[in-house]
């Protein structure tokens, strides 16, 4: 049940968690006013907290554990205007924030090693909703069969933006996963029915294409390059990519073999320049 919030907290656009957890944080400083100065109320705390610390930027998490020391600090001074006057209360207040950083740090951790080790065995991609490197393995494992028994050659295309760290916020796109996502959602829209495209690395797509001869995949390719470079003038981003295209006319052996192949392309389209696209029949 953990795992399955951690996985939607960290799916769901960042605004979702962020605005649920400051309406708790707004209700426990409320009824942290009207209680006053007597009542302890700290653990009502823990849940904005522990729903921003589950969202993708740790940095949300720290953060709310200081909004949370300050709410609780201003909902007493205002209750209880004398308290300021006794040294213990801004010795509880310290306290509460130490407590609440260090949770917001158990918590960055915690949800770190869960959705690794989810990954490890889910075949979908936490960020962008893709398959992963699983779901590849799987996928790839009965595409290349069904090419085999048939025969008929099949294509798997490389794609990696390699220079996206700068990116202008005022684009739409404030951080690496949210354009992760958005790149995820262009590369869809030039997929066939039969298509099949995976997250492999951090920066990095695949593209399986079954039944797929040179012409076919060139067409792809050659759709993919304008098609991001335009999207990435009109939103201001700042990013170069690769693109590797191994059209399989006689099959691999296996799946080692079918990436190693399709990786050998994409070594050479990275040394030929930027926004290039390196092509090979095998």
């Amino acid at each position: 049940m953990f795992m399955r919030m951690v996985y939607l907290a960290w799916s769901l656009p960042k605004r979702y968690p962020i605005s649920f957890a400051a309406i708790l944080l707004a209700g426990a400083g409320s009824l942290d006013y009207l209680v006053g100065y007597n009542v302890r109320l700290s653990a009502l705390y823990l849940l904005p907290l522990l729903l921003a610390g589950l969202t993708r930027n740790p940095a949300y998490g720290y953060g709310m554990a200081i909004a949370c020391a300050w709410t609780e600090a201003v909902a007493k001074i205002t209750a209880t205007p004398d308290a300021v006057s006794n040294p213990v209360f801004f010795w509880n207040i310290a306290m509460n924030t130490a407590l609440y950083l260090f949770i917001a740090s158990l918590l960055a951790s915690f949800k770190g090693h869960l959705l690794k080790e989810g990954d490890r065995k889910s075949p979908i991609d936490a960020l962008t909703g893709l398959h992963n490197i699983v779901g590849f393995h799987e996928l790839a494992a009965v595409e290349l069969q069904r090419s085999r028994s048939h025969g008929r050659q099949m294509t798997l295309i490389y794609f990696d933006c390699h220079s996206f760290r700068d990116l202008n916020p005022a684009g739409g796109i404030s951080d690496n996963d949210a354009f992760l996502i958005a790149i995820s959602r262009i590369l869809k829209t030039s997929l066939r029915v039969s298509d099949l495209l995976f997250r492999w690395r951090e920066n990095e797509f695949l593209f399986l294409l079954p039944e797929t001869d040179q012409s076919a995949a060139m067409a792809v390719a050659n759709y993919l390059r304008p098609t991001i470079k335009a999207r990435g003038l009109e939103q201001g981003w700042i990013v170069t990519f690769s693109i590797g295209v191994a059209v399989y006319e006689r099959l691999p052996a296996d799946i080692d073999e079918m990436l190693t192949k399709a990786e050998q392309v994409m070594a050479e389209a990275r040394r030929s320049s930027q926004n290039s696209i390196g092509f090979r029949i095998f």
